[in-house]
């Protein structure tokens, strides 16, 4: 099923599933809202144009491309500075992914 590239359903769509991804430390098994939360796109990110204008030009289209990146990736980006990848890195942590290469970055 193809989701709407709407700027509203998509903030609607990951708000519906953050208390669920907060519940992964207490050892939930969170498999399938995980998967779901990986196929969104950048654009659902809370977090600046010029940051997801950098995620974009690393061919970053969804959330499980951002955190397939390792650390040398991260700092081959284009106008990528450190303010920037905190952002990230914080809006990835708030969400519940924890142990990524942008964790360097908080």
């Amino acid at each position: 099923m193809e989701q709407p590239k709407d700027a509203q359903y998509c903030k609607a769509y990951i708000m519906g599933y953050r208390d669920g991804v907060r519940d992964a430390r207490s050892g939930k098994n969170l498999a399938n809202i995980d998967s779901d939360l990986l196929k969104l796109p950048v654009e659902a990110m809370e977090i600046t144009t010029r940051a997801r204008n950098c995620l974009l030009w690393a061919k970053c289209y969804t959330i499980g491309d951002v955190l397939r990146l390792d650390a040398d990736d991260i700092r081959k980006i284009r106008n990528m500075g450190p303010k920037t990848a905190t952002q990230i890195a914080h809006w990835l942590t708030v969400h519940g992914f924890y142990c990524s290469a942008w964790s360097e970055y908080l």
